[in-house]
């Protein structure tokens, strides 16, 4: 009992170690797909992204572009001879108010004469659009928009860096983020003359909003940049508008990633991943300004893949401890139908080998045994023996006693005969009341004399079973062999003889013995 619950044990460390094995590779690889999985889908989701705000952005240029076209088509700016004159500004008044009351995307209209003073304004004024008094217009001939856009040749744009403009409202002032667009209007002879320099000032806040919602069903950090590497936006908001602060002149993303930054000027877009990071960028070209003038934007989405491991779904530990639980009970059951098996595979071993009642060797393993036993004693000279020994008158104890009484008393023959011999001595039952010893390693026929003498001895004590005195007696066939005997080279030759000598002896009368000795 004890060795089948050390074997259970074995078996279930063993069963649930290569389990807990097997699912933590299984866990491992499964680890190993998620995260592929997950780096691949969102490769994909933010270069989907990435393009999108690169379209909205270019569809937004283009839309700008193509209102300053249409509002320089406008017949006050047209027709009008002279612009300084009341009816001329009223007429374009009236037509930049209905455009900005209309469109509803701009905060401001102005047109600009050739000497940069401003001849209509309107504001947008919070949806409420607003024309500005001729005293409050302003001249703005030094200002570096006005300059820029009178380089301009016929079909380009002008468009401002994206910056920071002062307002003010009844709080108070504040900054805004502004990109002002601006379109030489011709005129005169031939239309070869510039009659001034028409603005429209876009508001930051609405394409970053745009921007902004094309991110909302994908993953990671939207950043917007200028063409200094300058973040106009970030998700994370500590970092925004470095070139328009003292304190912040190092918030710049070629400052604190001059790899990336350098990556992203090298290439239009693409897609990079560095220190458990993924970056994906776009830079969209503003159209229509004049060469030498870059005016670049640049989308950044970035994917950060370390720290909590964002593409594994947590397990539950409970789960875990469900599954520990499981592969317990799944080793235990193996565990035990192996114990069962191997216990069958032993009693059926058991069965071949062993006496059911005695548990002593058989015939089969007997021969099996001495047969190893001669070969060691011959290879080495040893001397050896066979002791064939025949219980005296027991049919009559299963006769008066009973079987039962007879069996019991064979089992402690058994037991008898073993503590009588070595370890490496053999003991066999051959019959109902016939037992086999096979010694080895002897010094001479004296040990054979001994033992024969020592067995006769303690079956004349007798047993007592159930109460009753059993008396046993023995005849002993002895043949005694040493190493260079022919004779005896075979176990079946060797028990044959020992088997007449046995009968010899019994002839004689009971509990005597005899040996033969082979040359």
């Amino acid at each position: 009992m004890k060795n089948k619950e050390v074997r259970l044990t074995a078996y279930f460390v063993v069963i649930f170690a290569v389990l807990f094995l097997l699912a933590l590779v299984f866990f491992w690889m499964l680890e190993l797909r998620m995260k592929y999985s997950f780096i691949s889908r969102h490769r994909t989701k933010a270069v989907h992204q990435v393009d999108t705000q690169a379209r909205i952005m270019e569809n937004r240029f283009q839309s700008i572009r193509s209102d300053l076209l249409f509002l320089s088509q406008f017949n006050a700016v047209m027709e009008a001879s002279d612009l300084n004159q009341a009816a001329g500004r009223e007429l374009m008044e009236k037509e930049f108010f209905a455009f900005i009351k209309n469109k509803e995307i701009y905060d401001q209209a102005c047109f600009l004469d050739p000497g940069g003073k401003e001849i209509v304004r309107v504001d947008d004024n919070d949806g409420f659009p607003e024309i500005v008094l001729q005293e409050d217009l302003q001249d703005r001939a030094a200002q570096y928009d006005f300059l820029e856009a009178m380089k301009l040749d016929r079909g380009q744009m002008y468009v401002s860096p994206f910056d920071l403009k002062m307002e003010k409202d009844s709080s108070g002032a504040f900054m805004e983020p502004v990109l002002r667009f601006g379109i030489p209007v011709w005129g005169g002879l031939a239309e070869k003359e510039k009659k001034g320099i028409l603005f429209l000032d876009y508001p930051g806040r609405t394409l970053i909003s745009d921007l902004k919602d094309a991110t909302r069903i994908h993953p990671g950090v939207f950043s917007l940049l200028n063409d200094k590497g300058y973040w106009i936006y970030n998700d994370n908001g500590a970092d925004g508008w470095g070139f328009r602060f003292e304190g912040k002149k190092n918030c710049a993303l070629d400052v604190k990633n001059p790899w990336l930054w350098k990556h992203i000027q090298d290439r239009n877009q693409g897609q990079v991943a560095m220190d458990n990071t993924l970056y994906t960028f776009s830079t969209v070209s503003l159209p229509g300004f004049p060469s030498g003038y870059p005016r670049e934007l640049t989308i950044l989405n970035t994917i950060s893949f370390g720290g909590e491991d964002l593409y594994i779904q947590k397990i539950p530990l409970e789960t875990y401890l469900i599954i520990c639980i499981a592969m317990a009970i799944l080793a235990f059951f193996m565990a035990k139908l192996m114990v069962r098996r191997k216990l069958d595979q032993d009693t059926i071993r058991r069965m071949a080998l062993y006496d059911s009642l005695t548990g002593l060797a058989n015939r089969k393993l007997f021969r099996e045994k001495a047969a190893q036993s001669i070969h060691q004693c011959r290879r080495y000279e040893f001397f050896y023996a066979v002791f064939f020994i025949d219980l005296d008158d027991f049919k009559k104890i299963n006769d008066i006693l009973g079987y039962r009484i007879g069996d019991e008393v064979l089992k402690k023959v058994a037991v008898l005969l073993s503590k009588a011999l070595r370890d490496a001595d053999i003991v066999a039952r051959f019959g109902d009341d016939e037992f086999v010893l096979f010694l080895s390693r002897l010094r001479d026929r004296k040990d054979c004399i001994i033992i024969a003498e020592k067995i006769l001895f303690e079956l004349s004590k007798g047993f007592v079973v159930d109460g009753n005195e059993v008396q046993v007696g023995a005849s002993i066939g002895i043949v005694f062999s040493d190493s260079e005997s022919e004779k005896t080279a075979n176990i079946d030759d060797f028990i044959q003889l020992a088997d007449l000598t046995m009968y010899e002896a019994k002839s004689r009368g009971k509990n005597y013995f005899k040996i033969v000795e082979i040359q």
